[in-house]
Protein backbone atom coordinates (compact mmCIF):
# COMPACT_ATOMS: atom_id res chain seq x y z
CA UNK A 1 0.00 0.00 0.00
CA UNK A 2 1.16 3.53 -0.74
CA UNK A 3 0.43 6.46 2.00
CA UNK A 4 -0.45 9.24 -0.51
CA UNK A 5 0.28 11.95 1.37
CA UNK A 6 4.03 11.02 2.17
CA UNK A 7 4.59 8.05 -0.85
CA UNK A 8 5.92 5.89 1.70
CA UNK A 9 5.24 2.26 0.47
CA UNK A 10 3.62 -0.10 3.53
CA UNK A 11 3.90 -3.75 3.33
CA UNK A 12 0.57 -5.61 4.92
CA UNK A 13 1.82 -9.16 5.00
CA UNK A 14 0.99 -11.95 2.20
CA UNK A 15 -2.23 -12.97 1.82
CA UNK A 16 -4.10 -15.83 -0.51
CA UNK A 17 -6.66 -14.24 -2.86
CA UNK A 18 -7.43 -10.85 -0.91
CA UNK A 19 -10.26 -9.39 -2.31
CA UNK A 20 -13.22 -7.17 -1.18
CA UNK A 21 -11.00 -4.11 0.71
CA UNK A 22 -13.29 -1.86 2.39
CA UNK A 23 -12.20 1.10 4.79
CA UNK A 24 -13.51 1.94 8.09
CA UNK A 25 -15.33 4.57 8.34
CA UNK A 26 -12.45 6.51 10.57
CA UNK A 27 -9.84 5.59 7.30
CA UNK A 28 -8.27 3.73 10.49
CA UNK A 29 -8.76 0.17 9.10
CA UNK A 30 -8.44 -1.70 5.67
CA UNK A 31 -10.73 -4.18 6.13
CA UNK A 32 -10.20 -7.01 3.63
CA UNK A 33 -10.74 -11.17 2.90
CA UNK A 34 -8.46 -13.24 1.85
CA UNK A 35 -7.00 -17.28 2.12
CA UNK A 36 -8.20 -20.17 -0.10
CA UNK A 37 -11.45 -20.18 -1.01
CA UNK A 38 -13.24 -22.81 1.35
CA UNK A 39 -11.27 -21.09 4.13
CA UNK A 40 -11.67 -17.50 3.78
CA UNK A 41 -11.11 -15.16 6.85
CA UNK A 42 -12.03 -11.59 7.33
CA UNK A 43 -8.94 -9.18 8.36
CA UNK A 44 -8.37 -6.19 9.78
CA UNK A 45 -5.17 -4.16 9.57
CA UNK A 46 -4.82 -1.49 11.75
CA UNK A 47 -2.73 1.72 9.83
CA UNK A 48 -2.16 3.69 12.99
CA UNK A 49 -0.53 0.57 15.07
CA UNK A 50 0.45 -1.68 11.86
CA UNK A 51 -1.50 -4.77 13.04
CA UNK A 52 -3.58 -7.66 11.59
CA UNK A 53 -6.63 -9.13 13.21
CA UNK A 54 -8.82 -11.64 11.83
CA UNK A 55 -12.14 -10.32 12.30
CA UNK A 56 -14.36 -13.16 11.06
CA UNK A 57 -14.64 -16.50 9.29
CA UNK A 58 -16.08 -15.75 5.17
CA UNK A 59 -15.60 -13.69 2.69
CA UNK A 60 -17.92 -10.47 3.82
CA UNK A 61 -15.86 -7.55 4.93
CA UNK A 62 -18.85 -5.64 4.80
CA UNK A 63 -20.43 -7.82 7.62
CA UNK A 64 -17.50 -7.70 9.99
CA UNK A 65 -16.47 -4.26 9.62
CA UNK A 66 -14.59 -2.84 13.48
Amino acid sequence: MQDLSTGELRELGNYESAWNLEWSSDGRVLVFSAGPHESQQVYGYDLVNGTTTVLAQGNQPSLARP
